[in-house]
């Protein structure tokens, strides 16, 4: 079936693609000759520039193909075939197109065929990107998930593609960086957005790990579940009356940093030192993570290091007393069903904005 027989549908309101609305352009009308330039005919057929194994390949080669600015236009299929087009942006009103064609060869394998067609004119417009460009979106988000800020990502860019000079020009900006972190939180929001303790509870469930058989259950140091995901507990707390805020909590672990509260105990009798951390507060969302354990100290190299051994982390919507009296029972209680022992801390160190008194470290069976 040709391409002139295939039905046109009509581009999707969200797309994966660079959108036209992702640039602004020059708004200076041509004059009299640049008129003359726009109106010339474009050429219908299109040829093929080369073919490529997977669809990510296509478009980069799309992306890098002319240096010219091409954006999603419209799509069309076939039984075999699933186009998708794109049109120069870089000349006003351009007759050239970029298209990728997903061609079913035969025995469940896709080319993608990227071709070009019709002609550029003759008046360039300057386009302006005011997003992160499609091929360092991913790269950009991931940083930026990381905790990267805006100008330390774009010098990593920078270094990065120093070798690389159309790379190079796509590297944004600071504040495109900046806006694209905003909007990534905006977005994460709606997704962590938790109403009731019921909806928490039961995402929580499926990693809650209470009793001595389940935390047995995984003994072998090579087995990759000891570094999985467990929960020792959630919890809920305020909510009591008017004005009292609700907060939702998990307290985390694995198997193997679990273990390190049996160590601790161990290799500290009678001067076990806890410590926490509470300074951190995650990038999307806003819950804050709080790390809980021990400290390791060892002679090394003519001087006492000091290194952290982690037990747990809370994460919690916001810090309180009663939310480090939860941590730190819940702790004690697990530590006593795992390994049959007294988590009895001789002191405490405390970083961070909430104050927490020593006998919040003698709290009673959860």
């Amino acid at each position: 079936m040709s391409d002139e027989e295939s039905k046109w549908v009509a581009p999707p309101s969200v797309t994966e693609e660079s959108s036209d609305s992702e640039f602004s352009y020059d708004s200076s009308l041509p004059s009299e000759g640049a008129q003359a330039a726009l109106s010339q005919p474009r050429p219908s057929p299109f040829t093929r520039v080369a073919s490529y194994d997977a669809y990510a390949a296509a478009k980069e080669a799309l992306d890098d193909h002319n240096g010219f600015v091409y954006t999603f236009e419209s799509r069309y299929e076939t039984t075999t075939l699933l186009v998708r087009v794109f049109l120069c942006r870089s000349h006003q009103m351009c007759g050239h197109r970029l298209k990728i064609g997903a061609v079913d060869i035969g025995n469940s394998v896709i080319q993608f065929h990227l071709e070009e067609g019709g002609r550029h004119t003759l008046v360039v417009r300057r386009a302006r990107r005011r997003g992160i460009h499609i091929s360092l979106r991913e790269d950009v988000d991931s940083l930026l998930k990381m905790g990267w800020g805006a100008p330390r990502l774009r010098t990593l860019l920078q270094h990065r593609y120093i070798d690389h000079p159309r790379m190079s020009t796509n590297i944004p900006t600071v504040r495109q960086i900046e806006n694209r972190r905003a909007y990534l939180v905006r977005s994460c929001n709606a997704t962590w957005e938790i109403t009731n303790h019921v909806t928490f509870n039961a995402w929580a469930s499926d990693w809650m790990c209470t009793t001595r058989e389940d935390f047995m259950s995984v003994t072998d140091d090579g087995d990759a579940e000891m570094d999985s995901r467990i929960i020792l507990d959630s919890f809920v707390i305020g909510g009591g009356s008017e004005g009292d805020p609700t907060s939702f909590g998990i307290i985390v672990s694995s198997r193997r940093v679990f273990r390190n509260v049996l160590a601790s105990v161990r290799g500290q009798p009678g001067e076990l030192r806890c410590a926490t951390d509470g300074t951190y507060k995650l990038h999307f969302a806003g819950w804050v993570i709080v790390d809980c354990g021990s400290e390791h100290v060892a002679w090394s190299r003519g001087s006492f290091a000091h290194k952290f051994v982690p037990w747990a982390y809370m994460f919690v919507r916001s810090e309180s007393k009663e939310a480090y009296t939860r941590l730190f029972c819940v702790i004690r209680e697990r530590a006593r069903t795992f390994f049959d022992i007294d988590v009895d801390v001789a002191s405490f160190a405390r970083q961070g904005k909430r104050k927490v008194c020593s006998r919040t470290l003698r709290c009673t069976k959860v």
